[in-house]
């Protein structure tokens, strides 16, 4: 979770899978269970492009399917918890 400190609380994919290689030095071939992980934890949610509100695990039943295909189609964009936002100085 470190690995995202001081980010924007919203960011592409492919932002997100910079900072866990980069930051958190995962392999990249582990990349998407991280993601994964994150999601099903809380950590993460998953939005839309646009405006529209992002959805956490809990918001569906922790049917990670749902949440993770729009990011496997790169048609989405992770977003941090705002539990997690104050500790990690988040920027929205």
């Amino acid at each position: 979770m470190y690995a995202f400190d001081g980010s924007s609380a919203g960011m592409s994919k492919s932002e997100a899978t910079d900072r866990l290689v980069n930051i958190a030095q995962i392999p990249e071939e582990e990349v998407d269970r991280v993601l994964e992980l994150l999601v099903w934890f809380g950590f993460f949610g998953v939005g839309p492009g646009g405006a529209a509100k992002e959805k956490y695990a809990y918001d569906v039943q922790s049917n990670l399917q749902r949440l993770m295909y729009p990011l496997r189609m790169d048609d989405a964009r992770v977003v941090i918890h705002p539990a997690f936002r104050s500790a990690l100085g988040v920027t929205a």
